[in-house]
């Protein structure tokens, strides 16, 4: 009986095994040649470009007491042309991005959601900053914007 039962569970094991095989060969298109292959389509994906920006640092707009915001940006683009771009821009980015972190209270970016609505906000920013000073046909080329220092004191 208990031999049975070993081999009833071992016999489950492999069918449950074989069944996810199944579905993961076949959730991956695997056999369709209208798929293109992840290493095929790698070769045409360029890698990002970064552009560090100066660190800021700002009062924030705390009623109680002196608080201040360290925060370091290095913005994610499309192409260098939009990194050439952000950089012939930056003083005009710096002075947005100063207005905008000097309306913001500690509360506000403490928190994770606080501070994702903010790099969101500046992504954005950025991306208006590129319109308004020209350069409209790389306004969309703003991937992404990261904080690589954030401090709150």
């Amino acid at each position: 009986m208990k031999n049975k039962v070993i081999l009833a569970t071992g016999l489950l094991f492999l069918g449950t095994c074989a069944a996810a095989a199944s579905y993961l060969y076949i959730a991956d298109g695997a056999g369709d040649p209208t798929k293109v292959s992840i290493a095929e389509n790698t070769k045409s994906i360029e890698p990002p470009t970064f552009l560090n920006v100066e660190p800021f640092v700002v009062n924030l707009a705390d009623k109680d007491r002196e608080r201040y915001l360290q925060v370091s940006l290095v913005f994610e683009v499309k192409s260098e042309e939009t990194s050439k771009a952000l950089a012939k821009i930056e003083p005009l980015i710096r002075s947005r991005t100063l207005l905008v972190l000097a309306n913001k209270d500690s509360e506000q970016l403490k928190s994770p959601e606080g501070k994702q609505l903010l790099r969101e906000e500046l992504m954005d920013l950025a991306q208006v900053s590129l319109g308004d000073a020209g350069y409209g046909n790389l306004s969309g080329k703003v991937a992404d914007t990261h904080f690589s220092t954030f401090v709150i004191q």
